[in-house]
C-alpha cells in the first residue's frame, strides 16, 4: 500500500511522519491466531509457482541469497500490501534471476502490521516460517492469493493452507508464530521501519561497499539494477 512514494539519491532518505510505523507495536497486543472465514485462492497452486521461482535459492531465516552477497536490500512489506504483491510478482523474478541467483544480492523480508490487524497475522507467520528457512516461499505463496485489504482473505486458514503447501512442520510453525521471539521480530521491524521516516509499502534499502541508498513504492526493474550499481562499488 503505497501511501506516499519518496526517493532521494545521496543517503536514506526521510519520508516524514513516523506514526504509522509505531503504530503497528500496539497492533501486536492481544492478537489472537484463531482464524475468521476462510479466504484465499488456490494456494498449493500458488505455493507450486513460488517454489519454481525460488528454486536452488538458499534460505535463511528472513533471508534469501546467498549469505556472502556484498549487497543486502531489505524489504519492508505487509502482506495485505496490493504494491508489496506487485513487487512479488512484477520485480522479484527479475531480482532472483539477475542478482540474487549469482550471488551478488541477498534479499531480506522484514514483515510490517501496516494496514490492518491481519497484517499481524501474516507478519507473525512470515517470521515463524522464517525458522523453517522458508520465510520467501511462504510469503509469495499469500502475494499470490492475496485478496483486498482488510477484507478478512488473511485469515488462520489461509496461513494454514500456505504453511502446509510450502512444506512447513505444522506444529513448529504453530508455537513460532505464537512465541515472543516472531512478536519481538515484529515490533523490531516496526522500530527500524520507524527509524527511517517510511510511511509507505514496500519500501526497500539497499546496503553495499558504496553505502546506503533507499527507496518507497515499486522500481523499475531498471531503477532496481540502478540502486544496486550505485551502492555495489564496482563494475
Amino acid at each position: 500500500m503505497i501511501r506516499r512514494a519518496s526517493q532521494r539519491r545521496g543517503g536514506i532518505w526521510i519520508l516524514g511522519s513516523v506514526v504509522a510505523a509505531l503504530a503497528v507495536v500496539g497492533v501486536l497486543v492481544g492478537l489472537s491466531i484463531s482464524g475468521r472465514s476462510s479466504g484465499g485462492g488456490d494456494v498449493p497452486a500458488a505455493a507450486r509457482e513460488a517454489r519454481a521461482l525460488l528454486d536452488g535459492v538458499p534460505q535463511s531465516g528472513t533471508s534469501l541469497g546467498r549469505s556472502s552477497a556484498p549487497i543486502i536490500v531489505t524489504e519492508y512489506a505487509d502482506l495485505q500490501c496490493p504494491a508489496c504483491r506487485a513487487a512479488a510478482i512484477g520485480l522479484v523474478p527479475h531480482v532472483v534471476d539477475r542478482w540474487v541467483r549469482p550471488g551478488t544480492v541477498r534479499l531480506v523480508i522484514r514483515p510490517l502490521v501496516f494496514i490492518g490487524p491481519d497484517s499481524g497475522r501474516g507478519a507473525l507467520a512470515t517470521e515463524a516460517a522464517g525458522r523453517q528457512d522458508r520465510a520467501w516461499t511462504f510469503a509469495d505463496t499469500l502475494y499470490r492469493v492475496q485478496g483486498g485489504e482488510n477484507s478478512g482473505w488473511l485469515d488462520e486458514a489461509v496461513v494454514t493452507k500456505a504453511a502446509r503447501a510450502v512444506g512447513l512442520d505444522g506444529a513448529a510453525f504453530d508455537r513460532a508464530r505464537a512465541a515472543a521471539t516472531a512478536r519481538g521480530a515484529v515490533r523490531a521491524t516496526a522500530r527500524a521501519f520507524a527509524s527511517l521516516g517510511a510511511n509507505a509499502t514496500p519500501t526497500f534499502v539497499f546496503a553495499g561497499p558504496r553505502g546506503r541508498q533507499g527507496i518507497s513504492g515499486v522500481p523499475t526493474e531498471a531503477g532496481f539494477d540502478s540502486f544496486v550499481m550505485q551502492v555495489r562499488g564496482r563494475p
